[in-house]
């Protein structure tokens, strides 16, 4: 018997049948599990080596930094994936010229907001006022969205590896660099966290161009502005699209700080990374979905079934035990940080209706449905930002997670039944292809 068999007659065919899903996204999965473990320890070693308030400030400033770092891609990310397979061989000059436009734009982007946000006062501001922590959050916005615009567009070309080994040295240097600074100047102070931080996203470019070049792919390809006409319309239409998924995963860390001060900013920030954790598996299986199956509707129903059964199946274990183990994990921060605890286990069990989210976007984005699918997302992401901060104002952190379910669990209300009629669709056409190849 082969091994061929064998998964067969375990029920285990469609995981061999969506290899082409389930690769790339093994190694976006790879990603997060790196970056998610060495986040934890990275934030895990801040929280012992400085005090709460100093670590608070700086989880508010780097939240600002990859909220904004996000908003800076301007949609460039997944117009390169769309585009990937139909540029050839100027694919690498308009990767080249999307990144530099996009380092460009998030950085005057970042300092507009940056001078919004210190002379408006409020707790974000003033963890901002140090020059050297304003320079850091500027540079780092223009860098973190250049850095995820480059990691869509790897997938977009078949490289998701390399993305994975980019991701992974920021984590290992941003780490080095804290415990070493902390060692060696006695940095105790969100200057050191930011800056540590923003120095490992430039760092991770250099063995990522080496990876490239390796593959027969060059960053430095010719940056040409004309390669960017005529991609402006669906360029901003995923722009609306992944704006509203991401601004409220990104701004919830933001909207803590705003409503209950650095204290539980830096406990909710904590659970906050450990559940987001949970939330990317289905986030990148609709990544790599769109990428495999788009132009091809034919082949989305077998990958969609595939996606949703992993996100199920594997990311639903995972969610039971982060549930399961909340405790521990917020006691491992230290004392001030289990206040937390009840937020993380709401946001593990909101998992569940966040996966037929991820999965409608991807079977929208795969039928070009960007405009139908940014309004209807962008109606989610205000739902739930509304409801996470009045379930702040009533009752902090548990009244934060609490809301955040209860805007995810009223989504899943349209989005599992558009998910299953996909599924019931897709299912319709194969059975039909069938009859027709046996007549």
């Amino acid at each position: 018997m082969t091994a061929a068999d064998l998964l067969d007659r375990v029920g285990c065919a469609w995981v061999r049948g969506s290899g082409d899903v389930l690769g790339p996204s093994a190694s976006l999965v790879g990603t997060t599990v790196v970056t998610s473990v060495l986040g934890f320890a990275y934030w895990w070693a801040a929280a012992r080596m400085a005090p709460i308030h100093e670590v608070g400030a700086a989880t508010a400033v780097i939240s600002a930094v990859t909220l904004l770092g996000t908003i800076g891609m301007f949609g460039f990310g997944t117009m390169l994936i769309a585009e990937a397979g139909r540029c050839g061989d100027v694919i690498g000059s308009l990767i080249a010229t999307s990144l530099l436009a996009v380092t460009v734009l998030a950085t005057v982007l970042a300092a507009a907001c940056w001078a919004a946000l210190r002379f408006s006062g409020g707790a974000i501001g003033a963890a901002m006022a140090p020059s050297w922590v304003a320079a850091g959050f500027i540079i780092g916005v223009g860098l973190t969205a250049a850095g995820m615009v480059l990691d869509q567009a790897l997938v977009g070309i078949r490289a998701s590896s390399v993305q994975l080994y980019r991701n992974s040295y920021f984590s290992f240097v941003k780490l080095a660099l804290l415990v070493m600074l902390a060692v060696t100047i006695g940095g105790r102070s969100q200057v050191t966290m930011v800056w540590a931080w923003v120095a490992g996203i430039a760092i991770s470019m250099v063995p990522a161009a080496w990876h490239l070049a390796a593959r027969g792919y060059r960053l430095g390809q010719p940056v040409r502005l004309s390669a960017l006409r005529g991609r402006g319309v669906t360029t901003f239409h995923h722009n609306t699209l992944n704006l509203s998924l991401t601004l409220p995963r990104l701004g919830l860390p933001l909207l803590v700080a705003s409503v209950l001060g650095a204290h539980a900013t830096a406990a909710f920030y904590a659970a906050w990374m450990i559940a987001s954790f949970l939330y990317i598996l289905p986030m990148h299986l609709s990544t790599a979905l769109f990428a495999v199956a788009v132009g091809d509707v034919r082949t989305l129903t077998p990958r969609l079934r595939a996606a949703l059964r992993v996100s199920l199946l594997l990311g639903g274990s995972v969610a039971v035990a982060i549930a399961a183990l909340a405790g521990p994990a917020m006691r491992s921060f230290g004392p001030d940080y289990e206040i937390a605890r009840t937020a993380l286990v709401v946001m593990a069990i909101a998992y569940f209706p966040n996966v037929f989210k991820q999965c409608y976007v991807a079977v929208a984005r795969v039928n070009n449905r960007l405009r139908k699918a940014g309004a209807i997302c962008s109606i989610g992401a205000v739902l739930e930002l509304c409801l996470t901060a009045a379930g702040g104002w009533f009752d902090g952190l548990t009244g934060i997670s609490l809301g955040f379910l209860a805007a995810v669990t009223l989504q899943a209300v349209y989005f599992v039944p558009q998910v299953l009629r996909a599924l019931r669709h897709g299912e319709k056409g194969e059975s039909r292809a069938r009859r027709i190849a046996v007549g």
